[in-house]
């Protein structure tokens, strides 16, 4: 493909019929063309009125569709200009006017994109959730227990807001004309709720996730494409870590046996899972190697998005594109580690001092009772990737046919026979030319 370090992906020329995706169901978008006329001279005829089993249904969308688009910056320079072409083929007909929205991002830490959500996709994001009649739109996070705490009897280190001044966040959000909201903002003990974990569930204490769940219509994901140190990668199901309050952060920790089942149930929680309607990572970059933090910086060109109603679909496919883009593209030299099987080491660590020594503040209980983190190969496919089977016993299981639609420049041959080899033959790549 053509790649060095901070360059993975060659910028591909857009094909001459423009690939389109529309979640809704329909190809081509919704243009209509008037009848042709009745021949002049010619009396109009008049045809029977068919039977309504005759006449098609509208095509119904689907939801367990996943688009990908890659957008070139030659064709499309400004990056939130790619995340609104892709949003032009995306099913927003859950949202009605005047429902309020919780956009919940990635913002781990105060460096910028690829390590938190870029902040191109809030602005193309809120724009269309309001174009679309959304009343309000609130987006938020809170970062990771390394730099942002806050523990019962409403002690905190560090804020969340802090870091989305720093990362670009901040200024996106406003910006866009939405309300930022920081969960270590709302109190600890006022701020949070138990929630209703999934049946078969791994938590032996609550899971305790913010209030302002409970108070919006409908919630959307937007994370990133990235690695990570202790759990393999932190995409759409490990976002969900920010959901939790500081006590249920340590149970995850703590109890690391089931650390990847424990947080992709997070999302399938009753509270979340009835309100969670889209999931879409944008990359203008990928962090590898390491995570969530710090690694090797692959810029992305074309830029590339990733879009679906269902979690674990789009997991499934962001997966696979991490894994190939991380194997063919060298790690960059101060990067010290990578994530492997030293990861029940840095989890043990994080859990006993790292934590308590950035913040100051105790972390738990400490080392008693302590389950070992057994890494996953993630890379070898969905069912070598413990989050993703567990989104997929939740859900009914891993669907025979994942219908992958393809939009914008070309999809590589190499990226194309990784994607369906890790999938083992689940992942449909199509697509759909149109005029350019």
């Amino acid at each position: 493909m053509g790649l060095s370090r901070r360059d993975f992906i060659k910028s591909s020329a857009v094909a001459s019929g423009v690939l389109v995706l529309d979640l809704s169901g329909c190809s081509g978008g919704d243009v209509q063309t008037a009848p042709p006329a009745d021949p002049p001279g010619d009396p109009p005829v008049d045809e029977p009125t068919p039977d309504v089993a005759d006449v098609d249904p509208p095509v119904a969308p689907d939801p367990s569709a996943v688009l990908m688009g890659l957008y070139a910056s030659s064709a499309i320079p400004k990056a939130e200009d790619a995340v609104t072409q892709a949003l032009k083929q995306v099913d927003f007909g859950w949202l009605k006017e005047g429902d309020s929205v919780f956009v919940k991002l990635a913002c781990n830490s105060g460096n910028e994109h690829p390590a938190v959500t870029s902040p191109a996709a809030v602005t193309a994001l809120c724009a269309a959730l309001f174009e679309h009649g959304a009343g309000k739109v609130i987006v938020g996070d809170q970062a990771g227990v390394e730099g942002v705490r806050l523990v019962e009897g409403e002690e905190r280190f560090g804020s969340t807001k802090a870091f989305t001044e720093q990362n670009g966040l901040l200024a996106a959000i406003t910006a866009a004309g939405a309300e930022p909201h920081f969960f270590d903002d709302q109190g600890y003990a006022a701020g949070y709720f138990e929630a209703t974990p999934p049946e078969g569930h791994h938590w032996a204490e609550p899971m305790m996730v913010p209030n302002v769940v409970k108070e919006v219509d409908h919630i959307v994901y937007l994370p990133r494409l990235s690695s990570h140190i202790l759990a393999g990668y932190t995409h759409g199901l490990k976002v969900s870590m920010g959901w939790l309050r500081d006590d249920s952060r340590f149970h995850v920790h703590h109890d690391a046996a089931s650390l990847h089942e424990k947080y992709t149930e997070i999302n399938y929680c009753t509270e979340i899972r009835d309100r969670l309607r889209l999931v879409l990572t944008f990359a203008e970059s990928l962090l590898l190697d390491m995570g969530p933090d710090d690694g090797t910086i692959a810029v992305a060109d074309p830029r590339i998005v990733i879009a679906s109603a269902d979690l674990a679909n789009h997991d499934a496919l962001t997966a696979a594109v991490l894994a190939h883009i991380d194997e063919i593209t060298p790690k960059d030299p101060g990067v010290a580690f990578t994530y492997g099987d030293n990861a029940n080491t840095f989890n043990s660590l994080f859990l006993s001092s790292l934590v308590q020594g950035a913040t100051g503040l105790p972390w738990g209980s400490g080392s008693d009772g302590y389950t070992a983190l057994v890494a996953h190969k993630y890379w070898d496919g969905i069912d070598a990737d413990r989050a993703l089977s567990r989104a997929y016993e939740i859900t009914g299981g891993v669907p025979e046919q994942i219908t992958v639609r393809l939009s914008g420049a070309a999809l590589e041959p190499d990226l194309k026979t990784a994607i369906e080899a890790y999938s083992g033959g689940v992942f449909n790549l199509t697509t759909e030319e149109t005029d350019a």
